[in-house]
């Protein structure tokens, strides 16, 4: 198994005051380093900032003394994660995230990463019982995660391909660009099922 994402997201400890929510998009976009902080999804493969939304992670419904612009409760997501998980708060209570089986997991702790892994092919398992809700809810088994995983992988892997003058393997560089499109063309046909 594969580690779930390489970096962790991280929101700052100071933030501007908003009276809107939705202006900390930009702040929540490089506090969560361009992912989705739910299935770590580059947001450039779905629209990018404009497109991605930002969740409440306690949603809005259950909302007692935590403010709806608490930046400490907001997530860069994607629209297929926060589309999914919407009001969905088993407990019913704003401190009380999961009863160890259902439930969430703010994508900002620490353990966020120990209820997922990812396969050789790069698709999301859920590896303990919270993790296996959260993965369900979320449809965190779509496969354009794992397309857009593969995606950024090869960006990384062409882009220090390029950049390295000494070694231009052409061979690697052409195998690492048909990778790319037949993923791209996976891409758009996951998009359109």
């Amino acid at each position: 198994m594969i580690s779930f994402r390489k970096t962790h997201p991280k929101r700052r400890d100071v933030a501007p005051k908003y009276s809107r929510y939705q202006r900390y998009k930009s702040l929540l976009k490089e506090d969560f380093h361009s992912r989705c902080g739910y299935c770590d999804d580059v947001d450039s493969y779905a629209g990018g900032r404009r497109v991605f939304h930002v969740d409440h992670f306690v949603p809005k419904k259950h909302l007692k003394n935590i403010k709806e612009t608490d930046y400490s409760n907001l997530v860069y997501a994607c629209p297929y994660c926060n589309g999914k998980k919407l009001a969905d708060w088993p407990t019913n209570n704003e401190v009380l995230h999961n009863n160890g089986k259902e439930g969430y997991v703010d994508p900002c702790h620490e353990d966020y990463c120990k209820h997922f892994a990812r396969d050789a092919d790069g698709a999301i398992l859920g590896i303990t019982e919270l993790g296996k809700y959260m993965w369900m809810h979320l449809e965190l088994f779509l496969r354009r995660h794992a397309i857009i995983w593969n995606l950024n992988r090869l960006d990384e892997m062409i882009s220090e391909l390029k950049n390295n003058k000494n070694c231009v393997n052409n061979d690697a560089l052409a195998e690492f660009m048909s990778d790319y499109y037949n993923y791209s063309k996976d891409l758009h046909n996951a998009n359109n099922e």
